[in-house]
């Protein structure tokens, strides 16, 4: 097991037993998604795809196999149907084997250029991509590693998708950022 792996499956085992809750800044965002597949890329142990409405078919993806193990607990306390896989998410066989989807969140991770370039071709057409991660104000505010941070409008072109909003976090002193984008199609 790698070094890197084994860093967040340690934060997943160190953490409480209760399962996690649905980010509040994502909530608005929720509403402009279309009923149907949504993939939660770097998922953890479940925020967003626990605290879906029901309207999604939730598959999961994450690195940690400790953080999926959790989610799958969750998910059966709360009678929840969710997939999980554990997969590297700069392996773009992987993510392409996993289908098509109608809507894909990227929370609290930064992309990779890897990554960005699979995003148009996991989505639907008409699919919606909401990416919210952390901005150079969380670096600055809590110390969080600036490379793992946001500059404004840094992702606001993704070639294949169109950008419908962005939010820039820092105009409001918010440490996020979040993009809207679609797919061209129907």
């Amino acid at each position: 097991m790698s070094k890197r792996r084994e860093k967040w499956d340690q934060r997943y085992r160190d953490k409480s037993d209760a399962a996690p809750g649905m980010p509040g800044f994502l909530l608005p965002w929720l509403t402009k998604l279309q009923d149907g597949r949504l993939l939660d890329l770097a998922s953890g142990d479940g925020s967003i795809a626990l605290n879906l409405p029901d309207r999604f078919e939730v598959c999961a993806v994450d690195f940690s196999e400790v953080a999926l193990q959790r989610l799958e607990q969750f998910a059966v306390q709360k009678a929840l149907v969710v997939e999980t896989i554990q997969t590297d998410l700069e392996s773009t066989e992987a993510l392409l084997s996993l289908g098509r989807f109608q809507s894909v969140i990227i929370c609290r991770y930064k992309p990779s250029e890897t990554l960005l370039l699979q995003l148009p071709q996991i989505l639907l057409p008409g699919g919606s991509l909401i990416i919210a991660t952390f901005n150079n104000l969380h670096h600055q505010k809590n110390g969080f590693p600036e490379r793992l941070t946001l500059q404004p409008d840094e992702l606001s072109t993704i070639d294949g998708l169109n950008l419908i909003e962005y939010q820039n976090g820092t105009e409001s002193g918010d440490s996020i950022d979040v993009y809207l984008f679609q797919k061209p199609g129907h």
